[in-house]
């Protein structure tokens, strides 16, 4: 790591959590680790074989690309067809060109009026494929009730279905009320209880934003007030966590109300090159405790968002081992992090 002193470069900005990082809502928090993880695809499963005879009659070639849960739902230029499952909302969006890509690929250069008929042959046919694959909790009493104003309905989230046709992208939403999405939101947590491996009890979590291997001679430019060391870490969101059993696991930082929220990564870090010799010094951001009763196969998905207590600032402390040995404030410094001594 190359040290600089004090008066050293006037390039050296402070770092601004608050501004710096990506902003998330309360109702992504307490979707994270429900809605917006499960598998929509696993519970339809007989629903590409209901379209493959469709699309060879037709000479197309659809293919699902992506399913993602989501609770951002874009409506600009976009059409919404409603309907009613156990008289709860559910709906199917697509932007305006999307249904005119799709009809075309069906219909080439075919009247206005028929590929109106035919977009809402589409949509009915995958609102009865939708009924008909589902294996999830028993649904009933089907409505189908034509275009609709997003704003008359009660939509919570979405499933954002994107696929290929004939090679060229398209994409759908299939709405849903907040009642599917809790009970979609339930079903995933019973499914990720049923198959989790029992593995060490974990209490709280550190937030790391770098690891450095640092031989004895250097430790106390590291406390020297006013030193400046540059961690040779891209400025980015993405952060060590440290679980209380020792386990290392990447993450990402997000904020909500000026606090640290988490985002637990897949896999572990990089590891270390720690020559002998050397201590391993962590950049430390913060600690905070998990709530009582916390599920670990919820917690530890990628993707799941864990709220710290902790103030979104720029003030970490150097740790070696479990012993603090100083107080720094992250900088950034030529699109790389940097720290001065506090």
């Amino acid at each position: 790591m190359e040290t600089r002193s004090n008066s050293a470069d006037s390039m050296i900005a402070d770092w601004s959590p608050l501004t710096a990082l990506p902003k998330i809502s309360q109702k992504d928090i307490g979707s994270s680790r429900g809605f917006l993880r499960c598998q929509p695809a696993k519970w339809l499963p007989g629903f590409p074989v209901q379209w493959v005879a469709l699309a060879h009659s037709l000479g197309i070639e659809i293919k699902v690309v992506g399913v993602t849960p989501t609770t951002q739902i874009k409506t600009a230029n976009a059409r919404v067809y409603a309907g009613k499952i156990s008289d709860l909302d559910i709906g199917i969006l697509a932007a305006e060109d999307s249904f005119l890509f799709i009809t075309n690929a069906i219909v080439p250069g075919g009247a206005a009026a028929g590929h109106q008929i035919l977009e809402e042959y589409l949509v009915r046919r995958l609102f009865a494929s939708l009924i008909m694959s589902w294996s999830g909790t028993e649904l009933s009493n089907f409505a189908f009730l034509g275009q609709k104003e997003i704003s008359d309905m009660d939509i919570g989230g979405a499933v954002q279905v994107s696929l290929m046709i004939n090679g060229f992208p398209a994409a759908f939403s299939i709405l849903l009320s907040p009642p599917l999405i809790e009970m979609m939101d339930g079903m995933w947590r019973r499914q990720l209880r049923s198959s989790f491996v029992e593995r060490k009890a974990i209490q709280g979590i550190d937030i790391d934003i770098a690891h450095l291997a640092v031989s004895p001679t250097s430790l106390s430019e590291y406390t020297s007030p006013g030193t400046i060391v540059d961690l040779e870490v891209p400025i980015s969101d993405s952060v060590i966590l440290r679980l209380s059993s020792g386990e290392l696991i990447t993450g990402r930082l997000r904020t909500v109300s000026e606090e640290l929220v988490v985002e637990v990564g897949a896999g572990a870090p990089p590891p270390l090159n720690q020559p002998e010799g050397t201590s391993r010094v962590a950049v430390r951001l913060g600690s905070f405790k998990l709530a009582p009763g916390t599920d670990i196969s919820e917690l530890l998905q990628p993707g799941s968002l864990i709220p710290t207590g902790l103030p979104a600032l720029n003030i970490a402390a150097l740790v070696v081992g479990s012993e603090r040995i100083g107080r720094v404030k992250i900088c950034v410094y030529e699109q790389r992090f940097a720290m001065t001594v506090l």
